[in-house]
């Protein structure tokens, strides 16, 4: 037994003696293992950022036009004390991309002393460092502000003491790029497809590189649903004119009016020549034509809350002095046409109207002939109009205001209206001459819609047109302009081309400002589907001409559709592009102004800048001849106008 017992106690004492000796090299394994999993927990954090200072600091990079580098290391070593890492422990250099042969980038390298668990166990200090490297190529990260996209055209094109200016961006051309003696291009980047072609070292760029440049906008949901709104504007067939009940013909003159005209169910009074009409409320009422003899009035006083109809199955011919007409509904199967000198005012109401058998002023049968001094419907109202409106020089239409005293913005412009628009036989929905004036109140309510089927021609020199608000502009067919026009807020989807100026003439005075063509938060959507056949916007989709100066074309900065200002054809089967010429000066565009099938041109003494925003061009080629200026300072990003307010 005691033997027995004596071999437990040595056997006890080898487990413990094998212990002892085993647990110091658990122990360095355990510590190994902790050791390491807390240096990658370490390095992950350092190399976020390090990511982070490094794409800081090509932003930065690309945000200034000199002082580059210092503006990089600024930017990174905010980013780098943001997270908590000391500014000792980074370093910020330029080497050439390890992606793009010639292209530079930004490398943040982070270099961060790590004790050891171990060593802060045996009350030592003892320490590795913990290396991280982020890279962020320069020549990618620019926005192209100018981009040729084709490999077979002329590229970019600067002849003849023209200037391109793109300091904050990349100038970028999957052709050649060429600017020859007297011209200059001043960038961050440029990148040339085949050639690059300098004829006094003019092409000043932290950056010059042989690549090919990939459109930006290639699957842009904006410009898709954009372009898929065409269909639509296409399918737009002109409202029919209304068809009513042939009814007595008004003549209102000096005399009494004869008996038949008790049979209306109105009764008329006459004192000299001043008239008036009053038909009771809520009734339908149907009459001929309307004739006022010169210098009459009359009053067409309409009971209760204007719920009446009133069919005229002839034209309104309203010569004459002042006539006012109460709320209600007018079916005019011919039009109306106020005579010189008049001024006549509808409250609000639905006004449908047919085509005129009497030609207005400058020709074609239209439902509205504005040919009196004034002539005024109130709103909101609702227009459907199947002949489109027409209003000579030197006189004034109002559409949908709640006055004509109280000014075209605030609550005088009332948002209710809607617009409906056929075309005359000339192919014009809106046709107005020099020195008219037209105001438009806004269609931005639910369910209102601003709709033409036909060309907007908007007028000579001296006139100004007033377009209103509404979410969608569908237009089928052109835009002329030649006067001072207003485009409210939405899209504007026009299937066909837009020319500004193209006919001669120039802005003018509207609303108490010297305007040219201004549009604010809008996109300008082009079908291309035809183009002028003639004149220097000849085969253009869009244009700016003969003098037309101070255009501004501003598109929104918010949603789905923020940042494009002008989308041209986005099929190959219409391949007109866009020109700026003829001394069409001082345009400011912000946003994109994108023709992937299609030459963009500026000459003649043309200039274009985005006045510190952002201008980017896309065509297939891009031009500048003759003395023109292009400028943009959009801000480092994906090569995308959304990345321009990234500082």
């Amino acid at each position: 037994m005691g033997i027995h017992q004596a071999f437990v106690n040595c056997r006890q004492a080898s487990v413990v003696t094998v212990f002892a000796l085993v647990l110091p090299v658990l122990l360095g394994f355990t510590a190994l293992i902790a050791e390491y999993g807390s240096i990658l927990v370490t390095e992950a954090q350092n190399q976020r950022v390090a990511d982070l200072a490094s794409y800081s600091g090509a932003l930065a990079y690309n945000s200034v036009s000199s002082g580059k580098e210092a503006a990089a290391l600024a930017a990174a070593n905010r980013m780098a004390t943001m997270n908590g890492v000391p500014t000792s422990y980074l370093t910020v250099t330029y080497p050439t991309s390890i992606k793009t042969s010639g292209a530079v980038s930004v490398r943040a390298s982070i270099t961060a002393p790590y004790t050891l668990l171990v060593a802060r166990a045996l009350n030592s200090t003892a320490s590795v460092p913990v290396t991280t490297d982020a890279f962020t190529e320069i020549s990618g990260g620019a926005s192209s502000c100018i981009l040729a996209l084709s490999s077979t055209g002329t590229g970019v094109t600067l002849t003849g003491g023209t200037a391109l200016t793109a300091t904050t961006c990349a100038v970028n051309s999957n052709n050649k790029v060429s600017a020859t003696c007297g011209t200059s291009i001043t960038a961050s980047v440029v990148t040339y497809g085949t050639t690059l072609t300098e004829g006094c070292s003019n092409i000043t760029a932290t950056t010059k590189v042989q690549q090919v440049t990939t459109d930006p906008f290639l699957g842009n949901t904006g410009i898709s649903t954009l372009n898929s709104r065409l269909s639509t504007v296409n399918s737009m067939t002109a409202p029919a004119a209304p068809t009513v009940v042939t009814g007595t013909n008004l003549a209102l003159g000096y005399s009494n009016p004869p008996a038949s005209y008790a049979a209306t169910g109105c009764t008329f009074a006459r004192s000299g020549g001043n008239w008036t009409v009053t038909c009771p409320n809520g009734g339908t009422y149907n009459f001929g034509s309307l004739t006022m003899q010169g210098g009459t009035s009359l009053t067409w006083a309409t009971a209760g809350n204007g719920t009446s109809t009133y069919n005229f199955s002839g034209r309104l011919d309203l010569n004459g002095s002042t006539h006012t007409f109460g709320k209600g509904t007018y079916n005019l199967a011919r039009g109306i046409n106020p005579g010189g000198g008049s001024t006549t005012t509808f409250d609000s109401g639905t006004f449908n109207m047919g085509a005129s058998t009497t030609a207005c002023s400058g020709g074609g049968f239209y439902s509205i002939c504005a040919t009196g001094t004034t002539l005024v419907f109130r709103g909101p109202s609702t227009f459907v109009l199947s002949a489109g409106i027409s209003v000579p020089g030197g006189y004034t239409l109002w559409m949908g205001f709640d006055n004509t005293t109280g000014g075209l913005t605030g609550s005088n412009n009332l948002t209710g209206n809607s617009y409906r628009i056929g075309a005359a036989a000339t192919g014009h929905a809106i046709n107005i001459g020099g020195g008219a004036k037209v105001y438009m109140a806004d269609a931005t309510a639910t369910g209102k819609v601003f709709e033409l089927d036909g060309n907007f021609n908007g007028g000579g020199g001296g006139s100004c047109s007033w377009v209103p608000a509404a979410t969608q502009h569908d237009i089928d067919g052109n835009v002329l302009i030649t006067g001072a026009v207003y485009f409210g807020a939405g899209v504007y989807t026009v299937d066909g081309y837009m020319a500004l100026g193209a006919s001669g003439g120039g802005g003018g005075t509207c609303n108490g400002a010297t305007v040219s063509f201004n549009a604010v938060n809008v996109n300008i959507m082009l079908s291309g589907t035809a183009t002028p056949s003639s004149g220097g916007c000849a085969g253009m989709v869009f244009c700016v001409g003969a003098g037309y100066n101070n255009i501004v074309i501003k598109a929104p900065t918010t949603g789905t559709l923020a940042d494009l200002a002008v989308i041209g054809p986005q099929s190959s089967s219409f391949s007109g592009g866009a020109s700026m010429t003829e001394g069409g000066t001082g345009a400011t565009i912000n946003g994109a102004f994108y023709f992937p099938h299609g030459t963009v041109t500026l000459s003649g003494g043309a200039s274009a800048a985005d006045a510190g925003d952002c201008l980017q061009i896309v065509g297939t080629s891009i031009s500048l001849t003759g003395g023109t200026s292009l400028a943009s300072s959009c801000v480092g990003g994906s090569g995308s106008v959304t990345a321009k307010l990234v500082r």
